[in-house]
C-alpha cells in the first residue's frame, strides 16, 4: 500500500514540476505558446525514450529497489537544476533583454534542458510496475497506471489552484523535492523483502563455487544490508543539504531572479493563476511584465495623454467608456478629466492591480478608486461576448503587442466586429502598435498593414497617427484629421495636461 502511495507522489511530483517548468519557459520565451508545445514534446519524447531504456536493461536491473530509490533521489534534485538552467537560458543563448527567441532555438533549447528530467521520469514508470509486480506476485500495470494518473491530476490541480499563489517557482520545487526525499527515506526504512527466498535463489546460482547455505545467506544479507544503509545515508545527506538550502531560499531566489532579469532592476514580483508578474524600475519609471512581455510603463504621462485625448477629441458628449487592459498606467486618470459618467476597466488578473497599486502616483490611485470607475476582473473575450448592458461611446484597447496567440485574439476581425457592436452610433475605438516616425521595417509594415485592412472590413473610417507608436482611431462616423480643428476643440475643453497640447 505504501508503494502505491509512493507511485502517486511520483506522478504528483512530475506534473507539479512540469507545470512550474511551463510557466518559467513562458517567461523566458515571452509568453510564446510554442514553448508549451516544446515542453510537452520534450516530455513525451524523452519520457518514451526513458521507458524504452528500462525495457532494454530490464533483464539486468530486475527487482532492484535500491537503484529505484537512488533514481528517485536524483529525480528530486533534477527539478532544482532545471529551474537554474531555465532561468539562465537567455544568458546561455546570448540573448539581449527584449530579444525574441526563434522557434528553432526555442524547441532545441527546451528539448535539451528538459531531457534529463523527462528521461528519468519515463524510466521510473515501468520500473514501478516491475517492482510492484514483484511485491504482489501478479500483473499490476492497471494499479500503477491508475495511481500515476491520480498523482498527475493532483499535482496539476495543487499547483494551479494553491501553490502558484503561495510561493515562487524555486520554493515550490524545493518543497515538493524535499517531501519526495523524505518519502524515499521512510520507504527505505519500512521495506521488508523476503531475504530467505532471495538467498535461496542466490545459493543456487553460486553453488558451483562451493559456498554452503549459511555462508551464501550471510553474504547476501550483508550485501543487501549495505545497499539499504547506502540509500539511507544518501537520503540523510540530501535532507541535510535541503535544510541548508531552505535557510538560503530567499537569497537563492533573488540570485536566480537577477540572472533571469539581467539588466533590469526588479522591485517586486508576484504569481497568479494567469501569469508571472515582474515589476522593474528605471529612474522614475516602472515597467510591468506579464510572462516576460512588457504590459505597460508608468507614470508615462505622454503616452497616456496621447492615448486618451487623441481619441476623445473625435467625439463630443462622451458618457460611457471601456478600457481593456492597462488602465492603471495613467489612462484612467486622463479619462476622468472628462465629464464621463461610467468607466468599465477590464483587467483579467486582480493580482496585477494588487501588485502595481502600491507604486502608483497619488492621482492614479485616486482614479482607480473613483466611484465612476468599475473594475472588472474577467476574461475579456468572455465578458464582451456575454455583455448585454448599455453601449459605450469610446473603447480603448491597451493590451501588449500581439506576440502570442492569446494577445492576438484582441486583433482579429471577430474581435473588432464585437467591439463595433458595443459602440453607440458615432462611437470610437482606438489602440496603438509599435512604430517609428521616420522608417518602418518590413515586419512593422506587414503588421500595421494587416490590421489596417482587417479594420477596414469592419469600420468605415480609420485615422492613423504616426509616432513611436502608431495610434489607430476608427469609427463608422466621420473622423477629424485636421490638427487645427483638434487643437481648437481641445482648448475649448480647458483640460490640464503635461505634454499634450
Amino acid at each position: 500500500m505504501f508503494f502505491l502511495f509512493l507511485v502517486i507522489f511520483i506522478g504528483f511530483f512530475s506534473v507539479f514540476s512540469q507545470s512550474v517548468f511551463l510557466r518559467e519557459l513562458l517567461i523566458t520565451f515571452y509568453g510564446n505558446e510554442l514553448s508549451a508545445g516544446a515542453l510537452l514534446s520534450s516530455w513525451l519524447f524523452f519520457g518514451g525514450i526513458g521507458s524504452f531504456l528500462f525495457t532494454h536493461f530490464s533483464s539486468k536491473i530486475k527487482e532492484n529497489f535500491f537503484l529505484f530509490f537512488l533514481l528517485l533521489e536524483f529525480f528530486s534534485l533534477l527539478g532544482l537544476v532545471e529551474i537554474f538552467l531555465i532561468r539562465n537560458l537567455r544568458i546561455f543563448l546570448g540573448l539581449y533583454p527584449g530579444e525574441i527567441v526563434s522557434p528553432k532555438m526555442m524547441f532545441l533549447s527546451s528539448l535539451l534542458i528538459l531531457a534529463p528530467f523527462s528521461l528519468v521520469n519515463g524510466f521510473l514508470f515501468p520500473f514501478s510496475i516491475r517492482l510492484y509486480s514483484a511485491i504482489k506476485r501478479d500483473n499490476s500495470v492497471g494499479k500503477i497506471y491508475a495511481c500515476d494518473a491520480l498523482g498527475d491530476m493532483l499535482g496539476g490541480l495543487t499547483f494551479s489552484f494553491l501553490f502558484v499563489y503561495l510561493f515562487s517557482a524555486f520554493k515550490n520545487l524545493y518543497f515538493v523535492s524535499f517531501v519526495l526525499i523524505l518519502i524515499v527515506l521512510i520507504f527505505s526504512l519500512l521495506i521488508k523483502e523476503n531475504i530467505k527466498a532471495k538467498t535461496t535463489s542466490f545459493q543456487n546460482k553460486v553453488g558451483s563455487i562451493n559456498l554452503d547455505k549459511n555462508s551464501s545467506r550471510k553474504f547476501l544479507f550483508r550485501k543487501r544490508k549495505y545497499l539499504t544503509y547506502g540509500v539511507r545515508m544518501v537520503s540523510f545527506f540530501l535532507i541535510i543539504l535541503f535544510l541548508i538550502i531552505g535557510l538560503k531560499t530567499n537569497k537563492i531566489e533573488k540570485f536566480l531572479l537577477s540572472r533571469e532579469w539581467k539588466g533590469f532592476y526588479v522591485v517586486d514580483k508576484a504569481s497568479s493563476v494567469y501569469a508571472d508578474l515582474v515589476l522593474t524600475k528605471s529612474d522614475s519609471l516602472y515597467s510591468l511584465f506579464e510572462n516576460g512581455i512588457l504590459s505597460f510603463t508608468f507614470p508615462l504621462r505622454i503616452r497616456s495623454e496621447e492615448m486618451v485625448h487623441f481619441t476623445f477629441l473625435q467625439k463630443k458628449d462622451i458618457r460611457r467608456v471601456m478600457v481593456i487592459g492597462g488602465g492603471i498606467s495613467g489612462v484612467l486618470y486622463e479619462i476622468l478629466k472628462y465629464p464621463v459618467e461610467e468607466v468599465y476597466y477590464l483587467e483579467l488578473d486582480p493580482k496585477l492591480i494588487e501588485l502595481v497599486k502600491e507604486y502608483l502616483p497619488f492621482q492614479d490611485k485616486a482614479a482607480l478608486n473613483s466611484p465612476r470607475v468599475k473594475v472588472i476582473n474577467r476574461e475579456v473575450r468572455n465578458f464582451l461576448n456575454l455583455y448585454k448592458g448599455k453601449k459605450f461611446d469610446v473603447i480603448l484597447l491597451n493590451t501588449p503587442v500581439p506576440l502570442t496567440l492569446y494577445l492576438n485574439r484582441f486583433y482579429t476581425w471577430e474581435f473588432f466586429k464585437r467591439i463595433k457592436s458595443l459602440l453607440n452610433p458615432g462611437g470610437v475605438f482606438s489602440f496603438s502598435l509599435p512604430s517609428k516616425e521616420s522608417y518602418l521595417s518590413k515586419e512593422l509594415r506587414d503588421l500595421q498593414g494587416c490590421l489596417y485592412h482587417t479594420l477596414k472590413k469592419v469600420f468605415s473610417n480609420i485615422i492613423i497617427i504616426p509616432g513611436e507608436e502608431a495610434r489607430f482611431i476608427v469609427s463608422d462616423s466621420p473622423l477629424i484629421d485636421s490638427p487645427e480643428t483638434l487643437s481648437s476643440r481641445f482648448k475649448k475643453m480647458n483640460i490640464s495636461t503635461q505634454y499634450f497640447n
